[in-house]
């Protein structure tokens, strides 16, 4: 008899992908301190089921199996994934996949690949096809993160030069 109680939970194909590639087949254990993403699908567990259905839900067309102890569903607790909860987690998992993508992005962008090249490789290792994450979301995402990061920087650097106007007193060029 297997130590875990296992349910499937409706998930984007990229999100199935993404924790398969780190994480092997076999279910996502529910658990605190395995990975984050487990972490967060544990803070989402319920005790009492909800049954709105938000709207893009209906875009999770991919099924991953997640297991908990059979000692946690036997009392009740967080034995409720409301579809809600299951969207946050999806979106969570899919940011986390986006962000790591920006960053090998830039470093093999920065080493002289190309960055469709660069983007294709990355989506290439994850198994990832154009219908399941189009390039061109992908670098919508890329550009727009590149504009945020910039802004941090810009917004860094102000902050420093105000620091050593502070401590000298006089206006650094």
């Amino acid at each position: 008899m297997s130590s875990l109680k296992t349910q499937p939970i409706p998930v984007y194909p990229v999100v199935l992908k993404f924790l398969q590639f780190h994480y092997g087949t076999g279910p996502l254990v529910i658990a605190y301190d395995l990975n984050p993403y487990s972490s967060f699908l544990r803070a989402c567990l319920d005790r009492y089921p909800t049954r709105t259905i938000p709207r893009k839900y209906r875009r999770l067309t991919a099924s991953l199996m997640v297991g908990m102890s059979h000692w946690e569903a036997r009392h009740g607790f967080g034995s409720n994934l409301s579809p809600q909860k299951i969207l946050d987690f999806n979106e969570f998992v899919k940011m986390s996949f986006l962000d790591k993508l920006v960053g090998e992005v830039r470093i093999r962008t920065e080493c002289g690949m190309e960055l469709n090249e660069a983007v294709m490789r990355i989506l290439q290792r994850y198994e990832l096809s154009e219908d399941e994450l189009p390039l061109l979301t992908v670098l919508r995402y890329y550009y727009r993160h590149q504009k945020r990061h910039t802004a941090q920087e810009r917004t860094i650097a102000l902050s420093r030069r105000s620091v050593d106007v502070i401590r000298t007193g006089q206006m650094v060029a």
